[in-house]
C-alpha cells in the first residue's frame, strides 16, 4: 500500500490483496478533502497505474468529506484515459459531499459510479 496526502493505494488481485499491481484491480481510497491543492497527485497517481497495465482501477470515495471541480475534473480524466486505453475506472460509494457535487455536475456519461451515498 503507498500512501499519499489524503488517499492510499491498495492492489486487490483475485486472491485479495497484493503488494503490487497487476491485470487486475486497484483500489485507490481517497479520504479528506479532493480539491486544487491535492487533486493533481491524485491524477499523477491514477495514471500511473494505468499506465502500469491495470486494467480497472476502482476510487473508493466514501472518505472524502469535501470535493471541488478540479477534484471531479481529475477523476473524469482519468477515466477517459482508462477508456482510451481499454481499462476503466469507477467512483465507488462516493460520500454525501462528492455525491452532491457529481448530481450539479450531472457526469453520469464521464464518471461511472457504483453505490451512492446512503440517504442522511
Amino acid at each position: 500500500m503507498s500512501q499519499s496526502s489524503g488517499f492510499d493505494i491498495r492492489f486487490a488481485g483475485p486472491d485479495g490483496p497484493t503488494g503490487s499491481p497487476g491485470a487486475g484491480q486497484v483500489v485507490v481510497a481517497v479520504a479528506g478533502e479532493l480539491d486544487v491543492a491535492s487533486s493533481p497527485e491524485l491524477e499523477r497517481e491514477l495514471l500511473a497505474v494505468l499506465n502500469g497495465g491495470v486494467s480497472e482501477v476502482v476510487v473508493d470515495a466514501s472518505g472524502l468529506g469535501f470535493v471541488d471541480a478540479s477534484g471531479i475534473g481529475a477523476l473524469v480524466r482519468a477515466a477517459e484515459a482508462a477508456r482510451r486505453s481499454g481499462g476503466r475506472l469507477v467512483l465507488r460509494r462516493p460520500s454525501e459531499a462528492a455525491q452532491r457535487v457529481l448530481d450539479l455536475l450531472h457526469l453520469d456519461g464521464s464518471l461511472p459510479v457504483e453505490g451512492g451515498s446512503p440517504p442522511s
